[in-house]
């Protein structure tokens, strides 16, 4: 039975649980993982200074998601009460000569804990560094090559790793599946197991002979592999354990002769310095770092053997994620319920922003095959602009490279909503051609591309008047006989 607890009198039960999973770790992670149905969630009993007991222990409910369809489903990530001793920070580091009774009577003193009898031989743990009660704890336990225990809220350092209580893994009796790992990185061979096991202890038949003490396995204690088909046969501690509550059946074990092999499948540092935990999580070839503030602000990154993800989160529910896999990367930032993203396939890369800024030289090739367009500061070259609006002044003809006064333009330019046009030939300081835009009137004036333009026509709302002189000895006019006197000669 699961049960939510404040100091030591229990609040309520928690019902329908569909799977408990406790991973223990000797002298590391303690973790509980529950799934459960329920037609009101307990929330309001998750409060800080509660706790579930499970498993006769107790965790401390770090994580809760809840939803529901037709009823409330909740998941909840819970740590051992222990880890309330990272909150004990020694930030100048940590040195003390003592026997383990010493040092733990220091550890826990002020804390929620009460140190049991832990008889053994005197040591110096010396540690330079900042660090906690937590990771003292851990330290002086492998030091000595003795276990933690956890009674309730009393802890102890025993020495108890390696009691053989006759327990076999075999293959064809209670063995699922077994995993050889031989490690020689470190220039030392290491060799450990993962096995899945059948706990006949659970089994009504193994009870009613009266076999399942026979068959209890705890963490620590030395068992015997047996497997056939793989040419095992050896006596190892168990230094890890992962099995569910509910179902009760099936475990998984990690066993190594070496302590520190365990860290090859499954390694937690707990380090929390100034409101900080951090932690590593080495689990079936994954590796999961994690960093967080008492607050909410967190770090985290996945690797497995196919993809890496980072993430990073605020308190405020903003975020940043990056995800690598062989054939994509994609990148997510959330700030203020708005998002942008960045995703790279092999075929496209898909940019969605509220807002793109590029700053450099910028080259697009393959555009369609149909060349390459290039943006160096305010200049754009490329063969063809396709577009409704297109703001400038200055708008050119075909380069080209024999020229020595370059290409001509059309330049648009005026003050308010009024448009002036003037046509440019190329190393012309004067357009040749020009359009005035007045209030009233438009003025059209021509010149030679040196000198200043002069105005032969004003034209306005249904009138055109020539300026200047005009030569008609060369052109043929026709209709002027049908205009008054006073019209051809004005």
């Amino acid at each position: 039975m699961l049960r939510i607890l404040n100091n030591g009198n229990v609040l309520a039960d928690l019902d329908n649980v569909t799977s408990a999973k406790i991973k223990k770790i000797i002298n590391g992670v303690y973790t509980l993982n529950i799934e459960a149905f329920e037609k009101n969630l307990k929330s309001q009993f998750f409060e800080v200074d509660n706790y579930i007991e499970a498993d006769g222990t107790y965790f401390d409910v770090v994580y809760i998601q809840n939803g529901h369809k037709d009823e409330i489903s909740y998941s909840m990530e819970c740590e051992h009460v222990s880890y309330r001793l990272i909150r004990k920070a020694y930030q100048d580091g940590y040195v003390k000569t003592g026997s383990p009774d010493e040092i733990l009577a220091e550890l826990l003193g002020g804390t929620d804990f009460t140190p049991g009898s832990s008889p053994g031989p005197t040591i110096t743990i010396n540690i330079p560094e900042a660090t906690n009660a937590y990771n003292i704890l851990i330290r002086t336990a492998i030091a000595l090559n003795m276990e933690i225990k956890y009674d309730g809220f009393t802890i102890s350092i025993v020495d108890e790793i390696g009691t053989n209580r006759g327990y076999e893994v075999r293959f064809g009796k209670n063995q699922q599946s077994v995993t050889k790992h031989i490690d020689k990185r470190s220039g030392e061979t290491k060799v450990h197991y993962e096995v899945d096991v059948v706990l006949l202890a659970e089994s009504d038949n193994y009870k009613k002979l009266g076999y399942a003490e026979l068959e209890r396995l705890e963490l620590g204690d030395t068992i015997r592999l047996i497997d056939e088909p793989m040419n095992i046969d050896t006596l190892q501690p168990v230094m890890a354990l992962e099995y569910d509550l509910i179902t009760k059946r099936n475990t998984r074990l990690d066993i190594s002769s070496k302590m520190e092999a365990i860290a090859n499948t499954i390694l937690a540092i707990q380090n929390d310095v100034s409101d900080t935990r951090a932690s590593i999580d080495i689990t079936n070839g994954t590796i999961e770092l994690l960093s967080e503030s008492v607050d909410g602000n967190s770090a985290a990154i996945t690797v497995a053997n196919d993809s890496i993800e980072s993430l990073v989160t605020s308190t405020d529910e903003n975020y940043s994620l990056i995800q690598q896999q062989a054939d994509m990367i994609a990148l997510r930032v959330l700030k203020d319920g708005i998002i942008a993203a960045i995703n790279v396939s092999p075929e496209t890369v898909a940019i969605q922003a509220n807002r793109v800024a590029i700053s450099g030289y910028v080259t697009f090739s393959n555009l369609l095959e149909e060349g390459q367009t290039v943006i160096n500061g305010a200049n754009i070259k490329t063969g063809k602009i396709d577009a409704i609006d297109i703001y400038g002044s200055k708008f050119y003809g075909p380069y080209d490279p024999d020229s020595t006064y370059g290409p001509g333009y059309i330049k648009v330019s005026g003050s308010g909503n009024f448009a002036d046009l003037q046509l440019y030939r190329g190393g012309g300081t004067h357009p040749v051609f020009k359009i005035m835009d007045y209030p009233y009137y438009r003025d059209w004036l021509c010149g030679n591309g040196s000198l200043t333009p002069t105005s032969f026509l004003q034209t306005g709302a249904g009138t055109a008047s020539p300026q200047g002189s005009w030569n008609f000895s060369n052109a043929t006019v026709t209709g002027l006989d049908s205009l008054t006197t006073t019209a051809k000669y004005a």
